[in-house]
Protein backbone atom coordinates (compact mmCIF):
# COMPACT_ATOMS: atom_id res chain seq x y z
CA UNK A 1 0.00 0.00 0.00
CA UNK A 2 1.15 3.74 -0.90
CA UNK A 3 1.72 5.93 1.44
CA UNK A 4 -0.86 8.44 1.03
CA UNK A 5 -3.01 5.48 0.83
CA UNK A 6 -2.04 3.90 4.28
CA UNK A 7 -2.45 8.16 5.22
CA UNK A 8 -6.03 8.14 3.85
CA UNK A 9 -7.11 4.65 5.62
CA UNK A 10 -5.92 6.31 8.98
CA UNK A 11 -8.14 9.97 8.42
CA UNK A 12 -4.92 11.34 6.54
CA UNK A 13 -2.38 11.60 9.51
CA UNK A 14 -0.06 9.67 11.35
CA UNK A 15 2.95 9.18 13.44
CA UNK A 16 5.45 7.93 10.97
CA UNK A 17 6.45 5.36 13.02
CA UNK A 18 2.79 3.94 12.71
CA UNK A 19 3.32 4.00 9.12
CA UNK A 20 7.13 3.65 8.73
CA UNK A 21 8.30 0.62 10.43
CA UNK A 22 10.99 -0.76 8.02
CA UNK A 23 13.66 0.71 6.08
CA UNK A 24 12.12 0.28 3.12
CA UNK A 25 8.81 2.04 4.39
CA UNK A 26 10.79 4.66 6.21
CA UNK A 27 12.25 5.68 2.04
CA UNK A 28 9.03 5.55 0.61
CA UNK A 29 7.95 7.87 3.38
CA UNK A 30 10.43 10.26 2.92
CA UNK A 31 10.20 9.76 -0.75
CA UNK A 32 6.48 11.16 -0.45
CA UNK A 33 7.30 13.89 1.78
CA UNK A 34 10.19 15.39 -1.03
CA UNK A 35 7.50 14.81 -3.73
CA UNK A 36 5.73 17.26 -1.65
CA UNK A 37 1.78 14.10 -1.31
CA UNK A 38 2.92 14.02 2.13
CA UNK A 39 3.64 17.01 4.70
CA UNK A 40 6.04 16.70 7.63
CA UNK A 41 4.27 18.21 10.58
CA UNK A 42 7.22 18.01 12.95
CA UNK A 43 7.37 15.34 15.87
CA UNK A 44 7.18 12.60 14.38
CA UNK A 45 4.09 13.12 12.80
CA UNK A 46 3.17 13.07 8.68
CA UNK A 47 0.22 13.98 6.97
CA UNK A 48 -1.84 13.72 3.17
CA UNK A 49 -1.91 17.16 1.94
CA UNK A 50 -5.16 16.90 1.79
CA UNK A 51 -6.01 15.99 5.48
CA UNK A 52 -8.56 17.28 7.79
CA UNK A 53 -6.86 20.58 9.36
CA UNK A 54 -9.56 19.46 12.69
CA UNK A 55 -8.47 15.94 12.45
CA UNK A 56 -4.99 16.19 11.93
CA UNK A 57 -5.52 18.54 15.14
CA UNK A 58 -7.32 16.31 16.95
CA UNK A 59 -4.58 12.94 16.30
CA UNK A 60 -1.75 15.28 17.47
CA UNK A 61 -3.37 16.54 20.49
CA UNK A 62 -4.61 12.91 21.60
CA UNK A 63 -8.16 14.82 21.41
CA UNK A 64 -11.51 14.14 19.36
CA UNK A 65 -12.64 17.00 16.17
CA UNK A 66 -15.56 18.83 18.29
CA UNK A 67 -18.39 21.58 18.37
CA UNK A 68 -18.39 23.79 15.38
CA UNK A 69 -15.36 21.89 13.63
CA UNK A 70 -17.91 18.48 14.46
CA UNK A 71 -20.33 20.06 12.42
CA UNK A 72 -19.64 18.51 8.79
CA UNK A 73 -19.06 15.19 9.85
CA UNK A 74 -22.46 15.07 11.06
CA UNK A 75 -24.29 16.83 7.93
CA UNK A 76 -24.91 20.03 9.89
CA UNK A 77 -24.50 23.43 8.08
CA UNK A 78 -22.82 26.36 9.87
CA UNK A 79 -23.62 30.17 9.43
CA UNK A 80 -19.98 30.85 9.29
CA UNK A 81 -16.98 28.29 9.08
CA UNK A 82 -14.67 28.17 12.06
CA UNK A 83 -11.38 29.87 12.05
CA UNK A 84 -9.24 27.23 13.32
CA UNK A 85 -10.27 23.72 14.52
CA UNK A 86 -11.92 22.75 17.59
CA UNK A 87 -10.54 19.86 19.76
CA UNK A 88 -11.82 18.54 22.72
CA UNK A 89 -9.60 16.89 25.30
CA UNK A 90 -9.89 15.53 29.13
CA UNK A 91 -9.93 18.32 31.59
CA UNK A 92 -7.24 16.73 33.35
CA UNK A 93 -4.53 16.38 30.54
CA UNK A 94 -1.54 18.36 30.58
CA UNK A 95 -0.71 20.42 27.81
CA UNK A 96 0.58 19.52 24.50
CA UNK A 97 1.34 22.14 21.56
CA UNK A 98 1.16 21.96 18.35
CA UNK A 99 2.36 24.91 15.90
CA UNK A 100 -0.94 25.40 14.27
CA UNK A 101 -4.19 27.13 16.13
CA UNK A 102 -6.75 25.02 17.64
CA UNK A 103 -9.47 26.13 20.21
CA UNK A 104 -8.78 23.17 22.82
CA UNK A 105 -12.45 22.19 25.03
CA UNK A 106 -11.27 20.57 28.03
CA UNK A 107 -14.01 18.26 28.61
CA UNK A 108 -14.91 16.91 32.38
CA UNK A 109 -16.64 14.15 30.30
CA UNK A 110 -14.80 13.40 27.33
CA UNK A 111 -15.01 9.95 25.04
CA UNK A 112 -12.07 8.53 23.83
CA UNK A 113 -11.81 8.39 20.39
CA UNK A 114 -10.95 4.41 19.13
CA UNK A 115 -7.79 4.43 16.74
CA UNK A 116 -9.41 2.75 13.95
CA UNK A 117 -11.87 5.75 13.74
CA UNK A 118 -11.75 9.16 12.88
CA UNK A 119 -11.08 11.48 15.93
CA UNK A 120 -14.78 13.09 16.01
CA UNK A 121 -16.83 13.15 19.19
CA UNK A 122 -19.89 11.78 19.90
CA UNK A 123 -23.01 13.75 18.19
CA UNK A 124 -24.05 14.48 21.81
CA UNK A 125 -21.06 15.54 22.75
CA UNK A 126 -20.89 18.26 19.93
CA UNK A 127 -24.26 19.04 20.09
CA UNK A 128 -23.80 20.15 24.20
CA UNK A 129 -20.66 22.12 23.51
CA UNK A 130 -22.00 23.92 20.79
CA UNK A 131 -25.59 24.63 22.62
CA UNK A 132 -23.35 25.44 25.74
Amino acid sequence: MDVVAELTRLGGVAKRSEIARSARRRSEVATAVARGVVRDLGGGWVSAVEADPAVVAARRLGGTVTCVSAAAFYGLRLLTEPQCPHVAVPRDRGPRSIREPVRRHRESRWTRPSPRDLPVAPLEEVLARVLR
